[in-house]
Order: C-alpha cells, then structure tokens, then sequence
C-alpha cells in the first residue's frame, strides 16, 4: 500500500505561505527572492510537522496550537509595527517593548486604524482551528525519527546550495546577507519574515559578527590646519578594535571652511523636537519658528531618517554622529565613553551644561545615557521638573522652557539641551495640548487630524518665543545660537494628511524624511544650504561652527558646510547624493546617469558606515582613544 501524503504538512506549509505573503501585502509590498522564501517556508513547516510528531497526539495537537498561535502573533506585531515605524520590528525591541509602548491608547488606536489585519489574522486562525479536526495527530515510531531529522537536513543543506549558487556580486546578495552581514529589512524580502526572526535569535545567541568587506585606505598625511583632524594615538592590542580605528583613519575627512569658528565661545541652546516637519512651519500659526528658519542657517535638504526604535535612535544619532545598531536600542549603551558628547567637549571650555525633557526622565533610559553624557543636571517628569510645572497628560514644551531658563540664563557660558513632548501623537480629542491651541486651527481648510497636528506644534512655537524673548531680556540674545531640529516625520497623521500641509511634493521613501535642520542667532544674515544631508551631520556641522578641536574622522557624519560629497542614509539603506535616488527595497534608481559601479561603492560606503557604528558601540571604541 503506498503511503498517505502527509496531510498536516501541507496544511502548515500552505498556512505560512498564506502568513509571508499577507505580510508582504501589508508591509513593503515588495516580494523580492521568492524561491528563497518557499523553500525556506517548507523547512519551517517540516520542523513544525516533526515537533507535533514525536510525542503523544495530545500533546502534539497542544505544541501544534501553540506554534500556530505564536506565529500569528508574531506576524500581526511585526505588520503593525511596521505600519507604526516603517521599520521591522527585533527580537530585542519585542521583548523590551514594555519600556517603549507607554502610550497604550496609541497602540490601540493603531490596531484599530488596521483593523483588517487583525481581521484577516482571525480568519486565518479561525480557518485552521476549524481544519485540525481533519488532523491525524499522531506519535510517529522511534526508528522514524531519524528519517524526518534526515529529510529537515537535507532540505537545508539543498537551501544553503541554493543561497550558494546566487550570483555574490552584490552587497546585498542572498549569500552576505546569510552568513556574513546583517540587514533584516533586506532579510524578510530575502528570506522572508519567518526566516528573518530565526536568524534574529541566532545572531543575538550568538553573539553573531559581521564581516568586513575591502575599503580603499588613505595613506596621505593629514594637514590639520586645512582639516578638522587630530593626532590620535590608540591604547588597545584588541584585534576588532584596531579595525575600527584602522577604518576610521582611512576615511575622508572634513576639510575646515569659511564657517569653521563662526558662533565660538556662543552658548548653546538645542531642540530636539517631537514629530516635528517642515510643514509646522508657517507664518500665520508659527511665526517664530517661521522667523528662525527665515532668518537664520537653513538646511533645506536635510532629512532625519526613521530607525527602527523611534525618538531614542534619533536622538542617539543626532547626538553622536553615529547611526544605531540593527536590532539593538544603542541608547541602552549608558557604560559607554561618549567621546564627542555637548558635555565631554564643552565642560572643558567652560561651559554649565544643562538637559531637560518634559517626559518621563527614564523613558529609554534616557537618565543613564544622559548621566553617562556628562550632564551637569539632568531635570525630566520623575526627577524634579514635576515640581516646577504640569507633568500629567501630555506636558507643555512651552511650560519646561519656562520652569527651567533660570538655571543657567545668568552662566557665564552655558549650553541647555531639550528633547520635547507636545507634539507627540495621538492628534485627537483626548490631546490636551491640541484642545490648548485648537482656536488658532479650526478655520484652517485642513482635516482634522491636520489641523491638530498643527496646533501641537503651536505648543512648541510658543517654547522657542519664550526662549528667545528671556535671553533678550537677559541680553544674551546675541552671545547664543538656539539649534532646531526634529527626531523623525509625525507617525501621527497619515501620508495624505502630511501632503494636505506639505508645501512640496511628499513620496514615501524619501520626502516625507525631510526636516528643518535650523541654527538660529540674532546677529547673522540669513543662509539657505541645499546640501544633501541628515541627521547623522548635524553634530560635526555644530563642531565646525563653534570652532571645537575634533576628528570628524571618528565620526561617521561630516560637517555639512565642508567640501564632503552630499550623503543621506536611510535605516533600509535607500540613499540620496547630488547624482540621484536610489530606493533599496524596490533596487530602482532616479536621477543623473551613472555607472553601476557609483551605485555599488555608495552601497559599500553605507554598510561600512553601519558595521563601524555597530562595532564602535559594541566595543566601547572612544576610550581606548588619546591625543596629542
């Protein structure tokens, strides 16, 4: 009698093939290696298949469910996830999600607004509750065993002949993207999502490490007078912490220019402001934010990507010039030496040094990363700043700014760091900043969740005019420059409710990453830089502008007004340069016509940029570090 088809095992490898592709569906809708994927996908479901075998049909149904279950729930968390953040979800932020989704309403809300996920998970799980009945679970004999574990090796090692096979012409090929680097948005289109979640596990078990690939060394002595460099010497026989450093020192730096030393001995007030776009700018409902982009250093091609943890890799990014790790929440990096920290180079200059957030003053730890920092005083909702004004609800920029200017107005030199909250999501009735500012807002021919968007950001307006009217009463207007930027687009409002108050043509891959990047002090005249550029440049430029002696080597951003190539890095490594646009995911580029090889040395630069970043955190790189 010849043997029944096994019956389960098609029903849990048509079950996963159904889960991939609405995931594909709902997230990139880019279908990438798809004999990849099968094959991977029945290797999953033969792996599922032999667990819910080898013990009693009880249990094995029981495994069965379970496995079913999870695999559900990882799927519609990674979808929604990456309807929250554009971004695929890790292992890591998964499981330290508790810290992260304070705002319980915005999750909800988000569940809900994609209602047809959840939907369309339930009739799966509905469908395949009502199939199992179908199911012979069985125990299948001992001297069996052995066969199935053959028949799972084998169909790997025909997956690793496969992935061997591919053409390993490109960074970005099945074969570096499974056994030498690691990228999990090229992973799930790869390998599929599934897939990708295994790897995720491994590589954080073990330990995994990326290997390099060739960069072309400088062996040119460096002028220091002509470029920011310094004379560094390293303090460490560890073999991965001297390819760091070797890396580093081969790399271009940034030439000093007609702006080197424009605002030193300046005291420094920065922003790093919640969801804030290019469309919160406007004369009628910001005039003062209207006022500081008019009047003083625009960049209007600067962009402030989207990484996979939100608000802290940004701020991590716009702090260090250094782009966070896959999988990882580097601002958790509180041991760390921060070389290039406002605190660790100003304190040294002089300078009282101040941060404040009107937020929760451990959220992302964001207490040990700001100690760590070097901060003189670190006042946030939790710590004290409570006591100075309204923390409950949403709290007010406006509020924080003025409960804490009198601590250092009257320094002889100061620089205060601020990361907001009003304009923080959701942009809805239960917004207490938005019901403050609704007035100014409801004639506006804009929809609603526009327009609420728009009157968060009043709330922020009303912080910069308080800022700069006291250092004007204070006579510090001048001897002070106030730094503006945002830590990502608002997640907010939708794609059509950003174009409705866009004043320029938004697209999904790029446009919608682009920020105001401002640098505001009463006494220059206006400029507009059309650099292409991002928040990984936005602390060397500050570190050129106050004339700061530094290595921009060691960071991986450059100095926006040097003689740099123009460079933004998006989280799914898309780019932009002055040539054109090259969007990762969809392989597809726009602009002027250029030769594979220019898209392909761009690519490499982009990975160097992020395995150095990786490695100088991981290895704690800047103290081994000394100069002369």
């Amino acid at each position: 009698m010849k043997k029944k088809i096994n019956s389960k095992l098609i029903i849990i490898f048509i079950f996963l093939i159904l889960i991939e592709s609405m995931f594909t569906i709902f997230t990139t809708n880019i279908w990438g290696n798809i004999l990849l994927k099968v094959f991977f996908i029945f290797l999953i479901a033969l792996f599922i298949d032999f667990i819910t075998n080898i013990f009693s049909p009880k249990v094995n149904k029981i495994i069965y469910n379970i496995l079913i279950s999870i695999i559900m729930f990882l799927t519609f968390s990674y979808a929604i996830y990456y309807k929250m953040y554009e971004n695929i979800l890790t292992i890591h932020t998964l499981f330290n999600s508790y810290k992260a989704i304070t705002f319980i309403s915005i999750l909800f809300k988000e569940i809900l607004q994609h209602w047809y996920i959840l939907l369309i998970i339930g009739i799966l799980l509905g469908l395949f509750i009502y199939i199992e009945k179908y199911i012979n679970f069985i125990k299948i004999d001992k001297k069996n065993i052995g066969k199935e574990l053959i028949g799972i090796i084998s169909t790997y090692l025909v997956i690793i002949v496969l992935i061997l096979c591919f053409p390993n012409n490109k960074l970005y090929s099945p074969r570096n993207l499974y056994f030498n680097i690691n990228n999990n948005t090229e992973n799930v289109k790869q390998f599929g999502l599934l897939t990708t979640i295994r790897l995720d596990i491994e590589r954080k078990i073990f330990n995994f490490k990326e290997k390099g690939i060739n960069y072309n060394k400088n062996g040119e002595i460096i002028d220091s007078e002509k470029y920011n460099v310094l004379n560094v010497t390293l303090n460490s026989d560890n073999e991965e912490v001297r390819e760091i450093y070797d890396y580093l020192l081969s790399t271009e730096p940034s030439n000093k220019n007609e702006y080197t030393g424009l605002f030193k001995d300046k005291n420094i007030i920065i922003f790093i402001a919640e969801s804030f776009g290019n469309m919160a700018i406007r004369k009628d409902i910001t005039p003062t934010l209207y006022k500081m982009q008019q009047e003083g250093i625009n960049f209007s091609n600067y962009y402030a990507p989207s990484f996979s943890v939100g608000t802290s890799d940004s701020e991590y990014t716009l702090d260090n010039s250094l782009l966070p790790a896959d999988g990882e929440w580097s601002m958790e990096s509180a041991n760390n030496n921060y070389l290039y920290s406002y605190p660790n180079i100003f304190e040294k200059l002089g300078y009282n040094t101040y941060a404040y957030h009107d937020y929760k003053y451990d959220y992302y730890d964001r207490n040990k990363y700001i100690s760590n920092m070097g901060f003189d005083s670190y006042l946030a909702c939790g710590n004290g700043l409570e006591e100075r004004m309204n923390c409950s609800a949403i709290p007010s920029d406006y509020d924080m700014v003025k409960a804490s200017m009198s601590d250092y107005i009257n320094d002889d030199k100061f620089i205060a760091y601020y990361v907001t909250i009003s304009g923080h999501r959701d942009y809805d009735d239960n917004n207490n900043i938005v019901k403050k500012n609704w007035n100014q807002v409801k004639d506006l021919n804009y929809s609603r969740n526009a327009r609420a968007y728009l009157a968060s950001q009043i709330e922020l307006d009303k912080a910069l005019e308080e800022v700069i009217k006291t250092l004007k009463e204070n006579d510090r207007l001048k001897d002070t420059i106030i730094v503006l930027t945002g830590d990502h687009y608002p997640p907010g409002i939708t794609y059509n409710e950003m174009q409705e108050i866009s004043s320029y043509k938004l697209d999904a891959t790029f446009e919608k990453y682009r920020m105001p990047f401002i640098i505001y002090n009463s006494e220059i005249e206006h400029i507009d830089n059309k650099k292409y550029c991002s928040s990984l440049d936005a602390f060397p430029t500050l570190l050129n502008l106050l004339g700061v002696d530094y290595d921009s080597r060691l960071l991986m951003g450059r100095d926006i007004f040097s003689d740099s190539k123009d460079l933004v890095i998006f989280s799914d490594r898309s780019f932009i340069t002055d040539k054109g646009r090259y969007n990762e995911l969809a392989e597809s580029y726009a602009g002027q016509e250029v030769d594979t090889n220019y898209l392909e040395n761009i690519k490499n630069t982009i990975y160097l940029k992020y395995r150095y970043s990786r490695l100088i955190l991981e290895n704690d790189f800047y103290k081994y570090l000394s100069f002369s």
